[in-house]
């Protein structure tokens, strides 16, 4: 949570010296951001609202087959409040690096 907070601080510093362009593309109801995780091109959904950087399962198990992921980054199972106030639970990882824009975001 820290070192989103800090990537946003940063993210928005840097943005008020410069100028950096995300190509978002609307997909249904949602924006989605293209990014890296640990060199892997995804995209993300663009929420507000986040607190954490979520991927998907499937993603997840993709990133271990191919090495983008290691067994050792699994620390654990975490609960989490999603948006409509319900707990759901989780498995907490550890990425390498998140990059967004040309920005850097490491252990995450």
């Amino acid at each position: 949570m820290k070192n989103i907070l800090s990537f946003l601080l940063v993210f928005l510093f840097l943005s008020a010296q410069s100028q950096v362009v995300l190509n978002m593309k609307k997909v249904g109801g949602v924006y989605e951001v293209p990014c890296k995780v640990n060199g892997l091109n995804l995209s993300f959904i663009f929420d507000t609202g986040a607190s954490d950087v979520s991927i998907s399962l499937i993603e997840a198990l993709f990133m271990i087959r191919h090495g983008y992921l290691k067994e050792e980054n699994i620390l654990g199972k975490v609960q989490y409040s999603i948006a409509n106030g319900d707990i759901a639970e989780g498995t907490k990882i550890l990425l390498k690096d998140i990059e967004i824009g040309g920005l850097k975001l490491t252990n995450v």
